[in-house]
């Protein structure tokens, strides 16, 4: 599952767990509001270690899609903890959480990760929020554009819409082209005109069919491979 890490604008929640380095002196916790869900995110600053735990305490190894923000760890194969860099700041990244792992935002206070509540606050559970659209990110990997996830999956009735968001310096100047149905016709997918880092959302256009679209994706700051092809499956 997907996560977006940004740094002074930077999203870190994480359901397996999210754990800063302890002091003696009390940090400052900065809360962000995230872009797509509108849900409040928690926000580290360049040179904060942020500790991602699985309920048992266990660190979890997170991986990233385009890119990170830490710096290296020993050993290198240990990806549960991210000191954050000074040159990722007002950069954003994205990262996946194992699979068995799953990714709703919970806030632990306090030093007791194990499985009871002691020392620990959790964030209130709001209801159920509909219409929240699904985010897919891209962004240059080594010099080739990509978008994920892909298929991308969206529902008609709940999410209603897809908002791609550019990481790094395909953020600057990005389009979708070219929606195609499963048979490899054009289709009609967004309500909006061109879809781009000026207007990134795509709402569904209304009695669209279940199925699989795919679109052109280009971006002008991946030199290797500027454009490719990726899908969206729209559910009911």
């Amino acid at each position: 599952m997907k996560w977006i890490v940004v740094v002074l604008a930077l999203l870190v929640g994480i359901g397996v767990g999210i754990a800063y380095q302890r002091s003696v002196s009390h940090n400052t916790i900065n809360i962000r509001v995230g872009v797509a869900s509108q849900r409040a995110l928690v926000n580290p600053q360049p040179g904060d270690l942020i500790r991602w735990y699985d309920p048992a305490g266990n660190g979890v190894n997170v991986s990233w899609s385009f890119g990170s923000p830490c710096a290296l760890n020993s050993p290198g194969s240990d990806t549960s903890q991210c000191r954050v860099l000074p040159s990722a700041n007002n950069l954003t990244y994205a990262y996946d959480c194992p699979n068995n792992n799953p990714c709703d935002p919970d806030v632990p206070i306090g030093s007791d990760l194990g499985t009871g509540t002691k020392g620990q606050a959790r964030h209130g559970e709001a209801a159920p929020e509909l219409r929240q659209p699904r985010l897919v990110n891209l962004g240059c990997l080594n010099g080739s554009i990509g978008a994920k996830p892909s298929p991308a999956q969206v529902s008609s009735s709940l999410e209603g819409a897809v908002v791609w968001q550019g990481l790094g310096p395909a953020t600057n100047n990005w389009s979708i082209s070219s929606w195609k149905d499963g048979s490899g016709n054009p289709a009609t997918v967004c309500q909006e005109g061109q879809i781009g880092n000026a207007q990134p959302r795509c709402s569904l256009v209304n009695g669209l069919a279940a199925g699989q679209y795919t679109y052109q994706l280009t971006s002008s700051s991946c030199t290797a491979k500027p454009t490719d092809t990726f899908a969206v499956q729209v559910s009911q």
